[in-house]
């Protein structure tokens, strides 16, 4: 009873603000009356991640109070467009808070399947129609791209900032101008990389969003978080003026080469999409600066810069292709054999890598040369298609055996091309042979490094098919094969097992050695540990998604949970009846003069009502009621007040 009264308080005090507005515009102060209809709305929606609802049919209920409060509050700026503070808090907290909705929905527990979608079916589209109402004030851009995002919303933010790029291209040049300029050193495009990156929790749950009919070819299907965001960034991109292309450039550039992988994998995406329905020449050009890009970098960033470049090449024509090669070649470095792979210049490398490897055995190696040899095997790991002679399996084995038994950046990448390396010929080794590698992987085991661990897991999955030949040393391949399996299974660390439970799945189904997988599972503990794996046991348990990734939040930050976003109101939602059924009629125009009499009478007699209720039984919406009675008391003033226009 009390939130039938509340809605039809609202429902009256909106659509007098309707009918009235040309007298009411600079009288009222409909900020506040849309503010409280906000507050209710995310007020409603932070209770997603925590009420319990007794059933659907209460749920349906307070969801669909809450979406005729959202048509209000449009319809208010929509009328009222230019009299009311779009960048207030409420406001932008209501349009993160909607745009977010599939992010909120995701991180519930509390919320049943059912629930969820119908909570995205209601409220979600509200936040196109509330950003489309607001894009035009340059007082909501500023705002949206200044907010101060709350620990838990930075999901919730990337959406809203996916909606504003979308309505941004068709928005005045002001606008775009407003938003693409830089503030604090950045913009609503370089925002979206920001946000990317705190996104951590929120890129690993399951949230599935419907993609747009436009945004997908073929059926309507559901895509992930970093799918949708891509696609509406490329939208925008589609339609960028050419005075802001030299900014975009530059933030995409700067993000290639971060330091944190999600900037870097959605910049590459963008980037490929970007030289891909361009004209060849922009292709070129851009290929040319990452060229130059690479050059000067080093580490991660150039492994970076070189992956863009190996994938931007495939886009580039033949004509351009030449110009690239001659001018990699009369660089000298290392790209030309990596992106443009040219046999000669491979040999070359082939050689100094050998020379380096025989100092190394020596125990000969300087600094800057183990340096060396680590860039060339980044290089030549990628380029053993082009070699045509078996590579010195000898001389590789006992340059892997050289590194000591401890945690490096630089041992881990040298074992890693190494490994690499030997894997490769293992298709054209001998029993002797395969037994060496087989020793030789074991002993990387005793190092105690979980990345070497995994490297060696990895390299298992090649052995599927190899020939083993029939001889004395059969078994012994074998039984060692076995033993690998064995111990990674058995690992302590839980990627490196789950990794070796798919390698081996595999193995057992594609492989025509037995004798592995019976002497493998021997082990009692391995037998049950692969049962549950196959059948897939673990999975038939249900996982709170939500409450795992948070408290892997927490180990890994170890600083706790992240602050919730603070509610405006403290108010609770109760269920309520049909009341607001009838749809009010937006685009109705009414006559001041004739209507004037009979909505002021309609207005007491609602007053009267609301003074003569139970106080008891309206305890729960007391504040809130109390709050309309006071906005109905002035615009009741304002009404009744002789017009001077």
């Amino acid at each position: 009873m009390e939130l039938k009264m509340l809605v039809s308080a609202r429902k009256l005090l909106v659509r007098l603000l309707l009918q009235h507005c040309s007298a009411l515009k600079n009288k009222f102060n409909v900020t506040e009356t849309v503010e409280s209809l906000c507050s209710y709305v995310t007020d409603w929606i932070h209770k997603l991640s925590s009420a319990q609802w007794d059933d659907d049919a209460s749920f349906s209920v307070e969801l669909r109070v809450t979406a005729f409060h959202t048509k209000l509050v449009n319809s208010l700026y929509d009328k009222y467009r230019g009299h009311v503070n779009s960048s207030a808090h409420s406001s932008i907290l209501l349009a993160l808070l909607l745009a977010g909705l599939p992010v909120v929905v995701a991180k519930s527990s509390s919320l049943s399947e059912t629930q969820k979608s119908a909570t995205i079916e209601h409220l979600w589209s509200a936040a196109d129609h509330f950003v489309e109402q607001n894009i035009h004030s340059r007082d909501f851009c500023y705002a949206v791209i200044n907010l101060e995002v709350p620990p838990d919303c930075w999901g919730c933010y990337v959406l809203l900032l996916a909606v504003v790029l979308d309505k941004l291209r068709d928005a005045a040049d002001e606008t775009y101008d407003t938003c693409m300029t830089l503030s604090c050193g950045e913009n609503i495009f370089s925002k979206v990389f920001t946000a990317l990156e705190k996104c951590r929790k929120e890129l690993r749950l399951a949230v599935l969003i419907h993609a747009a009919p436009k945004s997908c070819v073929g059926p309507s299907r559901r895509i992930g978080l970093f799918e949708h965001v891509y696609t509406h960034v490329c939208c925008f991109m589609s339609t960028l003026p050419a005075r802001h292309f030299p900014s975009t450039e530059a933030t995409l550039l700067k993000n290639v080469v971060h330091s944190n992988i999600a900037r870097v994998l959605f910049a590459t995406e963008v980037w490929c999409w970007l030289v891909r329905y361009s004209s060849p020449q922009l292709c070129f050009d851009h290929a040319v600066v990452l060229v130059r890009v690479a050059q000067i970098s080093s580490g991660v960033q150039y492994e970076n810069v070189r992956h863009l470049l190996k994938r931007l090449v495939a886009y580039l024509s033949e004509e351009h292709k030449d110009m690239l090669r001659q001018m990699l070649i009369s660089s000298g470095g290392l790209l030309a054999s990596s992106v443009l792979p040219l046999t000669q210049r491979t040999e070359e490398l082939w050689a100094e890598a050998y020379s380096l490897l025989n100092k190394l055995h020596r125990k000969e190696i300087g600094v800057s040369e183990l340096s060396r040899l680590d860039t060339l095997m980044l290089h030549l790991k990628d380029c053993i298609s082009l070699k045509k002679e078996p590579l010195p399996l000898k001389l590789l084995l006992q340059a892997l055996m050289q590194f000591p038994l401890i945690e490096s950046t630089q041992c881990c990448s040298l074992i890693e091309g190494l490994i690499c390396l030997i894997t490769s010929q293992i298709h054209i080794s001998s029993n002797r042979d395969l037994l060496q590698i087989l020793n030789a992987l074991g002993c990387m085991l005793q190092k105690d490094v979980d990345f070497v661990h995994t490297l060696v897991v990895l390299s298992l999955s090649k052995w599927n098919n190899v020939r083993v030949t029939k001889g004395p040393q059969e078994r012994e391949v074998l039984n060692k094969l076995s033993r690998l399996f064995a111990q990674l299974l058995l690992s302590r660390n839980c990627i490196t097992q789950q990794i070796a439970l798919l390698v081996f799945a595999e193995f057992a189904q594609t492989s025509q050695h037995v004798t592995v997988i019976s002497k493998t599972t021997e082990n009692a503990e391995i037998k049950q540990l692969v049962t549950k794996f196959l059948t897939k046991a673990d999975l038939k348990t249900p996982i709170d998604l939500p409450a795992l990734l948070k408290k892997q939040e927490e180990f890994s930050q170890r600083t706790g949970a992240a602050p919730k976003v603070e509610s405006c109101s403290k108010r609770q939602g109760i269920s309520a009846e049909d009341s607001m059924a009838t749809p009010m009629n937006k685009r109705a125009k009414y006559d001041m003069e004739g209507s004037l009499d009979s909505s002021t009478a309609l207005l007491r007699h609602h007053m009267r009502i609301l003074l003569d209720q139970d106080k008891t039984a309206l305890q729960p919406h007391k504040a809130c009621l109390s709050d309309i009675y006071n906005q109905l008391g002035n615009l009741l003033q304002n009404l009744c007040r002789p017009r001077t226009d």
